[in-house]
């Protein structure tokens, strides 16, 4: 939207770098989180579904484990478990400006036959946008969920997507919500738009190929 600044960020006079600054701003992680790597994530997913599978009961408890040892902020989000969501990791509700946001979380999110790549990036999504309403205040659907894809696609401290069709389809959504943009925000966040179609024109394997 015309004029809106991410908080805390000075300005820029390169609009393409000042939106990727702003973006790293509003998922920084907090500090000293520990980066983690392949064997982490093992770790990670093992004690997941552990937890998962001890029934719905501990849904919620196993999303507490995952946003705290990938450390997402998620100070923000007023979180449940949805078992009516049908198509959909998760429902993200509230309207900017809200201190809490409503987050529901839905039966993908639980799948251990799932990717868990896409399940983690997923939750991540849907807590990305609790902070876009709650803390930047980004009223536009279309500009939240373009921002929050790019987050998905392009994040390196979670497992990568391993499955070919939902990487593509994270594209494809990216994408589209980038060209429902208007023209002032296509130009604003150009430079993230290059870096998604970079990664389509490498999808030649099935994990995500990231170059930034």
């Amino acid at each position: 939207m015309p004029g809106r600044e991410f908080h805390g960020l000075d300005p820029t006079s390169n609009p393409a770098q000042g939106a990727t600054e702003r973006m790293k701003l509003l998922v920084k992680q907090g500090p000293g989180q520990k980066k983690l790597g392949a064997s982490d994530y093992e770790a990670i997913k093992k004690t997941y579904f552990e937890l998962v599978d001890k029934g719905p009961a501990h849904y919620m408890e196993a999303i507490h484990y995952l946003i705290d040892k990938y450390g997402i902020d998620a100070s923000h989000a007023l979180m449940s478990y949805d078992a009516s969501i049908k198509g959909a990791y998760a429902i993200t509700e509230g309207r900017a400006g809200d201190a809490l946001i409503p987050v529901r979380f839905g039966p993908p999110c639980f799948n251990k036959y799932g990717d868990f790549g896409a399940i983690s990036r997923a939750i991540a999504h849907e807590l990305l946008h609790t902070k876009q309403k709650s803390v930047s205040q980004i009223s536009g659907h279309d500009e939240r969920e373009f921002l929050a894809y790019y987050d998905t696609l392009t994040r390196k401290d979670m497992p990568e997507v391993t499955d070919k069709a939902t990487l593509k389809l994270f594209v494809a959504k990216a994408l589209s919500y980038y060209a429902a943009l208007s023209a002032e925000n296509q130009a604003k966040y150009a430079g993230m738009k290059a870096v998604i179609d970079g990664i389509k024109a490498g999808l030649d394997g099935s994990k995500i190929k990231i170059k930034t």
